[in-house]
């Protein structure tokens, strides 16, 4: 019988994620270790964020867990003893607890002035007593001023789409997610730019982190919005359900053809098929 969930433990796997970010193009800065190495320092790349988002490779639940810079070597070298690891960058170092609740991050490409009056400012001004609460009253979920959840299926496309929906949309096309239950999650992509004159501003846009199949049950909001995208769209009618399995076989042949592609022989990666 048709499935609304995930078509294979692949869709949990990095693996749809990569491929997402190479469909797309763009994604959050990520970088892969392999299976008992160790870390000891934060790669360059990778040294700009206080906050990471951490996946097993080879987790079941393929379930990202948001660590604090004080605990992501910790963390990470632990998890590294029985599997590999992919670390991506989530929360930057220079975005302060006052300034990320003033971000305009529902919006388009966003251009932030950097010690403007009415913009983004960056500096000593982040409040520790702010970030040392929120760290201790949820220090492993994602911060919603820096992630947007999207329900499948998303609805026409609109004069008034934000930037979000158009990358969430070139996703649905992609994936041929028309028919599919669950959700797209993006993460915020912040990064300085430097002008002249020694000015600098940041630019924010929403980039692909993840797609998940099935009704999701940890919110109930988003529960509810899922449901109401099953009921509008005819989901669990027999025509859609048949189209959605087709559509479903014709993904899992695109990512397995994209882990050929790119697969190394490693037993990790054997594993997961």
């Amino acid at each position: 019988p048709p499935v609304i969930g995930p078509p294979s433990p692949l869709a949990a796997s990095p693996w749809l994620r990569l491929m997402i970010y190479n469909d797309v193009g763009m994604g959050p800065i990520s970088v892969f270790f392999a299976k008992g190495s160790r870390v000891n320092l934060m790669p360059t790349i990778l040294q700009k964020f206080k906050r990471f988002m951490l996946l097993p490779w080879g987790d079941s639940k393929g379930e990202a867990t948001v660590v604090h810079k004080a605990e992501v070597l910790y963390v990470a070298n632990q998890t590294l003893t029985t599997a590999a690891l992919l670390i991506q960058g989530y929360e930057p170092s220079n975005l302060s607890y006052a300034d990320r609740h003033r971000m305009p991050a529902s919006g388009r490409n966003s251009h932030l002035s950097l010690g403007g009056g009415g913009g983004m400012v960056l500096g000593h001004r982040t409040s520790k007593r702010g970030e040392d609460i929120q760290r201790i009253k949820s220090p492993n979920s994602f911060d919603p001023f820096l992630t947007q959840t999207l329900p499948l299926p998303l609805p026409p496309a609109s004069p008034s789409d934000t930037q979000a929906y158009e990358i969430g949309r070139k996703i649905q096309e992609h994936l041929a997610l028309a028919g599919a239950v669950g959700y797209i999650r993006l993460v915020l992509d912040v990064r300085e730019e430097k002008k002249g004159g020694g000015t600098a501003s940041m630019s924010s846009v929403w980039v692909p982190f993840e797609v998940r199949f099935g009704v999701p049950l940890f919110d109930p909001d988003l529960n509810k919005e899922a449901c109401k995208r099953m009921a509008w769209g005819g989901l669990l009618e027999k025509e859609s359900l048949e189209k959605h399995e087709k559509s479903m076989d014709d993904l899992l042949k695109k990512l397995k053809s994209f882990i050929e592609s790119h697969q190394q022989g490693e037993d990790g990666d054997a594993a997961l098929w």
